[in-house]
């Protein structure tokens, strides 16, 4: 990021020297040269509070969202595919649901639009969940639900 963007150019729109933006840039560490970063102390503070809100405010201000991964759910070192996907596909087609119902009169209220925000962020959530299931291989390798077919 320094190289790309310059050292001296990203210090000066910051009203910091240099050297601080450098020692930024090295591992915090109690003997080295290191000084713990703001985004090192964002995560320390979410860590310590265990809030979201400021991660939340940061992908916000640089025009995104924040989605939380999921934690893993206790005994599911191998998962059902086919029970994921029609879990995930539920979920979306309830807040399509939601979407019909909220819009039937023409406006949707502040409580409404909450509501939908909740409902995205958990399939936004779950959808993570099941693409991380995906990614390592823990799907199992023929449904024991499935007795249809050869």
């Amino acid at each position: 990021m320094l190289a790309k963007h310059g050292a001296k150019q990203i210090a000066d729109r910051l009203g910091l020297s240099v050297q601080r933006l450098y020692q930024w840039a090295e591992p915090a560490q109690p003997n080295g040269s290191g000084t713990p970063n703001p985004l090192d102390r964002v995560a320390a503070l979410t860590a310590a509070t265990g809030e979201t809100r400021f991660i939340k405010w940061l992908c916000e201000r640089a025009g995104g969202y924040f989605v939380q991964n999921p934690a893993a759910k206790p005994g599911t070192c191998e998962v059902s595919l086919r029970e994921c996907c029609h879990d995930l596909i539920e979920k979306y087609a309830d807040m399509v649901r939601i979407l019909a119902i909220t819009a039937r009169d023409g406006r949707i209220t502040t409580e409404e639009a909450e509501h939908l925000r909740q409902n995205w962020e958990g399939i936004k959530s779950q959808a993570e969940w099941y693409v991380k299931i995906c990614e390592s291989g823990r799907f199992l390798a023929k449904d024991s639900q499935d007795s249809s077919g050869p």
